[in-house]
């Protein structure tokens, strides 16, 4: 017959009872060793740090418990508690911070990077006591009394970088749960936070020392996410505060976990974490964190959006309560505060609209609406065409080699006006999230990287936006929700795709106003005649995606600006054989009229001013040149107007020789191109000036291809010159 143990299990009312038993020895958890369990009196005490919740095998109960000593050092402080048997069933009521006093246990060896032991109180091998002290928690102001956690939470999936596919979970009922993807709305600021009892303090990141367990603050500076031979996950991530004496610092930590989704949520550079429960540790000279989440049962986080007017609450956490008070949102609005003055941290500076893509930032995240998808699974690449509402400054195209791959949504494409820019997702980025997008989606294109090109279109520097492998500082696909953390980055990009929507009417509406201002031609005074009055308007926007070139329009636009700003540069030498400009010579061939006149900020090097053509022989000729920036409610445009065009646009101008010598000529002009623009500075700056205060202007304009001077280039940018058009 198996013998019968016995268990007492014993609940004080207070720490102070304990001073009434006599004759107990208290062993320190730091100095348990194999030694302890020969002696069968000795007794261990502990704080609960973290209680699971009871299981039944097919033997037994088992519960475990994370205890440690009242001041807690470093990692030998906290060791794992086993309950086994009816003792296991019988301790529910236990809860984090109550205090226990345990005795009959046995200890195993254990392999974890923590205490080099483990305690099992098992009340089917040993005669067991445990006295149980209840802590009076004082629930924070912040927090829910007697919050709830619900077990069987609805669940939405959630796509992410590097293939994240995890569940978020919304709770209904007094509480929150919070899984390792999941996100407070950014509408919940008011709800209260489930509080995981007693208050963490957290520590300076210049102040960590190795050889302890600590908490602390820090802002993302450089997060990498890879996978090891072991098949774990690791994501190797540099933080800053400001206890470090410069930016240029950071402190390191390295997080391993057997799946992707429990790692920090991290989706740029500047956001914020805080890191509960992490190991510090000396490698080479310099202490680092380092943490292994399936080892360590007291390793949690939570992840915080760095932009500077994102809410302050959790994006995403890695357990179901937290504790978050006063003090944690000030440290959050603290290190908000510092990456706002550093570039190179600041996620304000990151998040970018497609009209403010500068390729010196090189790496930017967008919020955009997909527009249309090309794929080649063979290859690994994807192309979206995306939009956010703004106008891009740069000249974006991608070639691909089948057409016919294109999935788009032609109503959402027309809306946006052509104002799409193809971004390049490449290995893993094109497979994993971005696999299951369709036109219309709204995504979040994490770490993007921009890259300049030598040549233009459509007078317009060209950048390439792609997105490559590895998941570098939260490098993915994220989809953005009305609910979660992404609400923010969606209400956002919303807003500004309805304020271009309001001023840009899509196709079907812009053929109403085409017939409109027909029809307004006598109410409304244009500054300019053409030589073709039957022929009906076309507006800008239809004018930029005309596929069929050469081809000639007639539109009713305003002029924003001219160039060049000095009229005197009006004048050019050229040669009228070879279409060459004498000022824009670099080499023996020259360049090409085309490509000199229709660019932004075109220089003239008035120093080069040979009398002969290099190339042909002939020698060269005055001639007048410019260009104008064109805008109606639907895009805008650069028509340069050339030779013979240009007296016809200014009836009374002289030869260019008597221009050059008659600053009277020149200041008359310069008039009148700034009574047509109401631009005096001659910026380009198109969003900061209005369109109401100018007069409209009928011109015709015709398309073209310009002549490359590497004839071994296909690719040819469309051009556009204003003709038959006269100032009056």
């Amino acid at each position: 017959m198996a013998e019968k143990f016995k268990h007492e299990i014993v609940t004080l009312k207070n720490i102070n009872e304990l001073q009434k038993l006599k004759d107990c020895h208290f062993e320190s958890i730091r100095e348990i060793n194999e030694e302890c369990a020969k002696d069968p009196e000795l007794h261990i005490k502990g704080v609960i740090k973290t209680a699971y919740a009871t299981f039944e095998t097919r033997k037994t109960f088992t519960r475990k418990l994370v205890i440690k000593n009242e001041v807690c050092q470093d990692i030998l402080d906290t060791i794992n508690l086993f309950l086994k048997g009816d003792v296991a069933k019988k301790c529910n009521f236990l809860q984090p911070n109550d205090t226990i006093v345990i005795k009959g246990f046995t200890l195993e060896k254990t392999n974890s990077s923590g205490h080099p032991f483990r305690i099992l109180l098992d009340s089917n091998k040993n005669d067991v006591t445990i006295l149980a002290i209840p802590h009076k928690q004082k629930v924070p102001s912040t927090t829910m009394e007697n919050a709830t956690v619900n077990t069987k939470p609805s669940e939405t999936s959630v796509k992410g970088a590097c293939g994240r596919n995890s569940k978020q979970s919304s709770s209904r009922g007094g509480g929150f749960f919070v899984s390792s993807f999941d996100a407070l709305s950014t509408n919940s600021q008011n709800s209260n936070l489930n509080a995981q009892s007693g208050k963490e303090s957290y520590t300076k990141l210049a102040e960590l020392k190795h050889g302890a367990i600590k908490n602390f603050y820090g802002l993302v500076k450089f997060c990498k996410v890879s996978k090891t031979r072991r098949g774990e996950y690791v994501a190797a991530i540099s933080l800053v505060d400001e206890s470090l004496s410069s930016l240029e610092e950071s402190f390191k930590c390295n997080i391993f976990t057997k799946s992707v989704e429990h790692l920090p949520l991290v989706h740029s550079v500047g956001d914020i974490l805080r890191l509960d429960g992490v190991s510090l540790v000396r490698f080479n000279g310099v202490t680092q964190g380092t943490v292994s989440s399936f080892k360590s049962d007291s390793f949690s986080w939570l992840s915080f959006n760095g932009s500077y007017d994102a809410p302050v609450l959790p994006m995403a956490s890695s357990s179901a309560k937290y504790h978050m008070d006063d003090d944690d949102i000030t440290r959050v609005r603290e290190l908000k505060d510092l990456a706002k003055t550093a570039p190179r941290i600041n996620p304000s500076r990151t998040l970018q609209t497609i009209s403010g893509l500068d390729p010196s930032t090189q790496f930017v995240n967008l919020a955009c609406q997909v527009l249309a998808l090309w794929k080649d699974p063979a290859l690994n690449f994807l192309v979206l065409q995306v939009w956010d509402g703004t106008t891009p400054r740069y000249g974006c195209d991608v070639e691909v080699d089948d057409h016919s791959r294109w999935v788009m949504d032609r109503k959402i494409s027309e809306q946006a006006g052509g104002m799409a820019i193809p971004v390049c997702l490449y290995d893993e980025h094109s497979t994993g999230p971005a696999a299951d997008l369709n036109p219309g989606d709204f995504v979040m294109l994490a770490n993007v990287r921009l890259k300049e090109v030598d040549n233009e279109e459509n007078g317009k520097p060209r950048v390439e936006c792609m997105m490559h492998s590895d998941c570098i500082n939260g490098r993915g696909v994220y989809m953005l929700k009305d609910t979660g953390w992404t609400d923010w980055y969606l209400q956002k990009l919303k807003d500004s795709i309805q304020n271009y929507l309001d001023t840009h009417p899509p196709q079907s509406l812009r053929e109403e106003i085409a017939e409109a201002v027909s029809d307004l031609r006598t109410q409304q005074t244009s500054c300019t005649v053409t030589d073709h009055p039957m022929v009906p308007f076309t507006t800008l926007w239809d004018i930029h995606n005309q596929e069929k070139v050469p081809n000639k329009y007639k539109c009713r636009v305003k002029a924003i600006s001219f160039i060049p700003p000095q009229t005197k540069e009006f004048v050019q030498l050229h040669c009228s054989t070879c279409k060459k400009l004498a000022s824009r010579i670099g080499g023996p061939s020259g360049s090409n009229i085309d490509d000199d006149c229709d660019g932004l900020g075109t220089q003239h090097d008035r120093d080069v001013t040979p009398h002969s053509c290099p190339v042909c022989g002939n020698p060269f000729t005055r001639t007048y040149l410019f260009s104008l920036l064109l805008a109606d409610r639907t895009d805008m445009l650069i028509a340069m107007v050339f030779d013979d065009d240009v007296k016809h646009f200014f009836p009374n101008l002289p030869s260019p020789e008597d221009f050059l010598a008659s600053e009277e000529h020149q200041d008359g002009l310069h008039h009148s191109l700034v009574s047509m623009t109401q631009n005096p500075e001659c910026s380009i700056d198109f969003d900061s000036q209005s369109l109401e205060s100018r007069p409209w202007m009928e011109c015709c304009v015709m398309s073209y291809h310009s002549t490359p001077e590497d004839t071994s280039k296909i690719r040819r940018s469309v051009k556009y010159r204003i003709f038959g058009t006269t100032l009056v």
